[in-house]
């Protein structure tokens, strides 16, 4: 076996950006073409600045704190055991579902590689749950260094799909889908797939444990971040702008109408990196908030970790788009407001020194806490009228 050393900086940020790019890239192209093209590049582009706020924010808190937790660990410590279970409850019904979509992708993707009708939908899908559960109880010590290499081949696929598919690219699907009248689709989607919480505590604890430089933890963040949106801008527009009103939910499969079946297995593989990454990742997160945030042992948070995302089979494929946009309009704005409570509780009462500071004016604090409180409202009440 070769012994790849690979610095500590490098390893943290491809778990960062292979935990945030999971099930929601998928659904941008078509978010895109529902709210317009517009509106959904704006929100792209301000919610990739605001939740990097978010996430270094939140990486401060946990540099501020003894020991590496969820938030809803962190709630409890700082706000109040009522906000402590209310996050709980939202994170635990978003890793559940997100683990779920992750399933029914795989799933989905790994068909379009096999013969038509090789296999029954359930039969993948049963086959997708048990490799996914065999390595969600891997150590991530034990894969950091294997998903440096994954993260770089989901990265390098985003890119190359794009870059295949700029030449079929469509002007006249821009002047169609410029603007469309569900703008607030796209804010949740892409709000779902840019946020990274679940990434912040796996990182940092991988770069204590490697021993990294102080400047590594903010680094991580704003990099991989970076990297992300870079990939999510480039992934959105060219994929909506060759497929348009044909764009699916899965963004790859309406593709072949345009520009063949090779790009379809192509992206079939990407796709399959991309949520077994996410998946393994979001595994470890929900393993830590049940097991050091709420004292259940390792079996039972396994077999939680394993066995609980089976309960969402009922909504299937199909209603996926709407519920993510809801899911992350919702509880990706009330999370981003509660980072923000904890984080001023954490600098007033530090049990440690933390690697870096951010020394954010409450007056943008609010601003950015205000904007996600009113915009999850709205989401919930647009939901309601349609």
């Amino acid at each position: 076996m070769f012994n790849l050393r690979i610095p500590a900086l490098w390893e943290a940020i491809a778990v960062f950006v292979g935990t945030v790019i999971g099930s929601g890239v998928f659904l941008l192209p078509y978010a895109a073409i529902q709210s317009g093209i517009f509106i959904s590049n704006i929100w792209l582009i301000a919610l990739s600045f605001l939740l990097l706020i978010v996430h270094l924010a939140f990486g401060e808190v946990v540099l501020r704190t003894n020991n590496i937790c969820s938030l809803a660990g962190y709630t409890g410590k700082y706000l109040s055991k009522s906000a402590q279970k209310f996050i709980f409850i939202s994170s635990l019904v978003t890793l559940t579902f997100s683990s779920m979509v992750y399933l029914l992708l795989a799933a989905q993707f790994l068909g379009a590689l096999l013969p038509a009708n090789f296999l029954s939908f359930n039969i993948l899908f049963g086959i997708c749950w048990a490799v996914f559960s065999i390595c969600s109880c891997i150590n991530l010590s034990h894969i950091s260094k294997f998903n440096l290499l994954l993260t770089i081949g989901e990265v390098g696929f985003i890119c190359v799909i794009a870059c295949y598919v700029f030449p079929y690219m469509n002007l006249g699907n821009l002047q169609n889908f410029l603007f469309k009248s569900d703008w607030l689709m796209s804010y949740g989607v892409i709000f779902y797939a840019l946020n990274g919480l679940a990434a912040v505590p796996l990182v940092f604890s991988l770069l204590r444990e490697k021993k990294a430089k102080p400047v590594s933890f903010k680094k991580v963040i704003i990099v991989g971040s970076i990297i992300v949106s870079v990939a999510y801008l480039l992934f959105m527009n060219c994929i909506a702008l060759v497929s348009g009103g044909k764009t699916t939910q899965d963004a790859i499969s309406g593709l072949v109408y345009f520009v063949g079946k090779p790009i379809v297995i192509l992206g079939a593989v990407a796709g399959i990196l991309i949520v077994w990454t996410s998946f393994i990742a979001f595994a470890q997160y929900l393993k830590t908030l049940l097991h050091n945030d709420f004292g259940w042992n390792n079996i039972i948070s396994t077999l939680t970790v394993i066995f609980l995302p089976l309960l969402f089979l009922f909504i299937g494929i199909n209603g996926i788009g709407d519920l993510i946009s809801l899911m992350g309009g919702v509880a990706g704005g009330l999370d981003g407001l509660i980072v923000f409570l904890v984080y001023m509780k954490a600098k007033q009462k530090p049990e440690k020194e933390p690697e870096y500071k951010l020394n954010l004016k409450p007056a943008i604090i609010w601003i950015i806490a205000g904007f996600f409180f009113v915009s999850s409202i709205l989401q919930i009440i647009v939901k309601a009228l349609q």
